[in-house]
């Protein structure tokens, strides 16, 4: 039995699996359930019992089907920019450009698909939302790899009725295009230029201890705060239910220690990166126009670069407003 036809292609995946979880929510039988490795990086595990050997798991991971998943066309256009709202551009980690692209998407009657933080911090997880205020709570950086749960379902449902907004990892763009067996003309997707992701119990962690020590609940946190503007160190900021704060430059948290050097595997040899991606649109921070070389006018506060990779993507940029 060859293993691409049951569970052994994507549960032996290992070195390659980038945790999208498609495998899982395709599995009919309920053969393939997420558990954590020893470092908290989330793999399939297998009930072999339950496997009629169908194959789905293997047709629908993104990593086994990378070369069919990549967008036809990349670089068709690139632009800097930030957002004229001086408030959103403030809680944005770069430019705001997501929140300009979403705006676009709900302005079409549509929903937005990202990553915010749980009800109690300690995890980051994908949410769809319905309304543009909804969105305020996937603007910044997580850094740590998200739960996807059912968020491919309620997507895909989604889609049958509006347009939909997913904003991603590339191998999390290309885990949904997989799950959905195609790419439709109402679903837009915009990856970032992605380090990687580090073990989701770096923040738990982290959360654990800050509650512990101030004695009581975070209420708000972010991991770019802009006290000394956009161009200069992470700062990791986090407000307690008693009216506490803290602060600490990211890069010295065992939190930021974390992201730059402990990832999954997949990330150093990342299938989804260059002319591989999926997205349609791909966002960023525009660190090197700081040095002007080109004369390029750019935003202290925050200067998003954006690269339009696909005439979707072209099609939807240009319905961006306050940017």
């Amino acid at each position: 039995m060859s293993d691409n036809n049951n569970y052994s292609a994507c549960a032996n995946l290992r070195d390659d699996c980038c945790g999208c979880e498609v495998c899982i929510s395709v599995c009919p039988k309920g053969v393939l359930s997420p558990a954590r490795d020893s470092a908290g990086f989330l793999y399939p595990e297998a009930d072999a019992s339950k496997c009629v050997s169908c194959g789905l798991c293997a047709r629908k991971c993104p990593v086994l089907n990378a070369e069919k998943i990549a967008a036809a066309s990349h670089n068709i256009e690139v632009y800097a920019g930030w957002h004229t709202d001086k408030k959103t551009l403030a809680e944005s980690s770069s430019g705001g450009f997501f929140s300009a692209l979403s705006k676009a998407v709900f302005d079409i009657g549509g929903k937005v698909a990202g990553a915010v933080y749980s009800g109690d911090f300690r995890a980051v997880e994908f949410f769809l939302a319905d309304n543009y205020t909804q969105t305020h709570n996937m603007r910044g950086s997580k850094y740590v790899q998200g739960k996807k749960a059912d968020i491919y379902p309620k997507i895909k449902s989604a889609l049958a009725t509006s347009p939909v907004l997913f904003c991603a990892t590339p191998c999390e763009v290309a885990a949904l295009i997989s799950y959905l067996g195609k790419n439709p003309d109402n679903l837009y997707t915009c990856d970032f230029l992605c380090y990687g992701t580090t073990t989701p119990f770096a923040l738990s962690q982290t959360v654990d201890f800050l509650q512990e020590k101030y004695c009581a609940k975070i209420s708000k946190l972010t991991m770019r705060y802009k006290r000394f503007g956009w161009y200069s160190k992470y700062i990791f900021r986090c407000e307690f239910s008693n009216g506490k704060a803290f602060e600490k430059f990211l890069g010295n948290m065992p939190l930021g220690m974390a992201f730059r050097s402990l990832k999954r595997k997949s990330c150093h040899n990342c299938k989804f990166k260059g002319d591989n991606r999926a997205a349609d649109l791909t966002m960023a921070d525009y660190w090197n126009i700081v040095d002007n070389r080109e004369g390029i006018e750019y935003n202290k506060d925050g200067t998003s670069l954006v690269i339009v990779n696909t005439s979707k993507g072209a099609e939807i940029f240009s319905r961006t407003k306050n940017f």
